[in-house]
């Protein structure tokens, strides 16, 4: 039978430099195209202020993680609970009136008493069949 590696810590990030990801290096390296971007077509005193913009949310974008999450996940999030409703409501044709008269009828309503169904004790043989089964993983059944 053949060996194979089970891969470890497959939820971890493949780290390039020290302790920098390769996400983080990527995202590092697409807000320094944008500061060269800035530098071509601003003056510098624009620069500056577009430089410091930059650098802060590409370094929230890269390095800040809430709760143990990247960055760009809990803006998604955050995007997807803005879009859906926070209030849900089942049935908007029924009033408070209507409620509580069927929660009156419900109160008020008996019980249904359960069945029971009353069922033979196993013996010994079947479950030592039963047994065999489990133990030689269904290839064996005893013959009736």
């Amino acid at each position: 039978m053949q060996q194979f590696t089970v891969p470890q810590f497959i939820e971890n990030e493949d780290r390039i430099i020290g302790s920098i990801t390769v996400r983080q290096f990527l995202l590092m390296l697409a807000g320094g195209f944008l500061l060269v971007f800035f530098y071509s077509i601003l003056n510098m005193g624009a620069f500056i202020v577009a430089a410091i913009i930059d650098a802060g949310i590409t370094a929230v974008v890269a390095f800040y993680e809430p709760n143990g999450r990247p960055f760009h996940y809990f803006i998604l999030s955050f995007l997807q609970t803005l879009q859906r409703p926070s209030l849900r409501i089942w049935n908007k044709e029924q009033t408070i009136a209507d409620i509580k008269a069927i929660h009156k009828a419900l109160e008020n309503a008996p019980l249904p008493k359960p069945e029971f169904v009353k069922k033979e004790p196993l013996g010994a043989s079947h479950l030592a069949s039963l047994a065999l089964m489990v133990d030689t993983g269904g290839v064996y059944e005893e013959q009736s």
